[in-house]
Formats: C-alpha cells, sequence, structure tokens
C-alpha cells in the first residue's frame, strides 16, 4: 500500500523489487494523473477520507518520502 503516491516513484521501485501495489492514496490531483499514466490506476484521494476497511490486506507499506511535503 503506497501512502502519499506523488507521482509512484515508490511504487516503481517496489515494482521493480517484486513487490505489486494494492493500493495507493494521492491528494494532489496533478500527481495523481501522472500515478495514473505511469500505474494504470488512479489513487485514492486524501487519506484522510479513506475508510480503513477500504484498503486491502497487504504486506507492506511505504510513503512517497520525500514527497510527502510536496503532496
Amino acid at each position: 500500500a503506497d501512502l502519499f503516491a506523488g507521482i509512484g516513484g515508490a511504487t516503481l521501485a517496489f515494482t521493480r523489487a517484486g513487490f505489486r501495489s494494492v493500493f495507493a492514496s494521492e491528494i494532489d490531483t496533478a500527481a495523481a494523473d501522472t500515478y495514473v499514466a505511469n500505474h494504470r490506476h488512479r489513487p485514492a484521494g486524501d487519506i484522510a477520507g479513506v475508510d480503513p476497511d477500504a484498503v486491502p490486506d497487504h504486506e507492506v507499506t511505504f510513503i512517497g518520502l520525500p514527497c510527502v511535503g510536496f503532496s
């Protein structure tokens, strides 16, 4: 699960390491649009509005540092 995903740089790294993203969140719509272009699925918006039960079971949660401050 990728929180504060930005354009998906961390997602790319984890994908190349053999993981599959099952969830992403990104509040910035322009970054989310680029994430879609890069990863073919749209992140949920603001994580504060996401129901925790809506996040699929997953093994790893990662955040897009240092982009969190810019997202």
